[in-house]
């Protein structure tokens, strides 16, 4: 198994892969990622980094009280916690500027970051 099956085939893969990265593909809508920022007046452009802002705010609150009820439960810690080791190992090659492994998508890794912080 190498970083990018992990992030494809496990359940909080799918939540942890949202992005705001425009050459990531998992967004909320479509719509999110295809502005033209450059086009846009200074305080509709904030209005929009704040809708942003909130809904990965909310994304890592609620993947952060599931970890953490899984975490009290005795049978899942060990596996959540086998997860989490092998999410940062298997992608260690991320720090790389060439990798011939495949890794998670940058939205993962930044959001599996701030799961952990």
């Amino acid at each position: 198994m190498n970083g990018k099956q992990l992030q494809k085939a496990s359940y909080f893969g799918r939540y942890l892969s949202f992005s705001a990265l425009i050459n990531e593909t998992r967004s909320w809508k479509q719509s999110d990622m295809n502005l033209q920022l450059h086009k846009m007046r200074p305080e509709q452009h904030q209005k929009h980094m704040d809708t942003l802002a909130g809904k990965f705010f909310n994304l890592h609150t609620g993947l952060a009280e599931v970890i953490k009820k899984l975490m009290k439960i005795a049978e899942c810690k060990e596996r959540v916690m086998l997860w989490m080791r092998q999410a940062a190992s298997l992608n260690l090659d991320k720090q790389k500027m060439f990798t011939q492994s495949p890794v998670a998508s940058e939205g993962f890794v930044l959001n599996y970051i701030d799961l952990l912080l």
